[in-house]
């Protein structure tokens, strides 16, 4: 499987990037979101709400991974529509163990739909 990764420093910036605002016009649709809840200047919580209210992102699967174990915040999350909540493993090893796994599960083994303007093309 061939991947190849964004990776965002805040949630401004994680939401310019879904919404192909500069500098990241060109920028593909991601096939799948990792997210941390403890961004800067916008939290995962209020990347997570809006992507998944947007109809253009709403279908890409949002995995929160973050550090809180908190109740609050897993629910919260499935409450906002994540499709999984993963708590970072604190080594290293483990969270690369952890990454490569949800990036098989969803690149290999689950079934996304495709964006709603693709689908709108197909109906023509």
């Amino acid at each position: 499987m061939q991947t190849t990764s964004e990776t965002d420093i805040d949630g401004l910036d994680a939401l310019a990037f879904l919404h192909r605002m500069p500098p990241h016009e060109n920028a593909p649709r991601p096939d799948l979101i990792l997210l941390d809840l403890d961004l800067p200047r916008l939290d995962g919580r209020a990347v997570l709400a809006e992507a998944k209210t947007d109809p253009q992102t709403s279908a890409i699967p949002i995995i929160v991974f973050t550090a809180s174990a908190a109740a609050s915040d897993v629910t919260a999350s499935y409450a906002a529509h994540a499709n999984a909540y993963v708590t970072k493993p604190a080594d290293p090893a483990g969270l690369d163990r952890v990454v490569q796994a949800i990036c098989c599960f969803f690149g290999q083994t689950s079934v996304v739909p495709a964006p709603a303007h693709t689908l709108e093309g197909q109906r023509r």
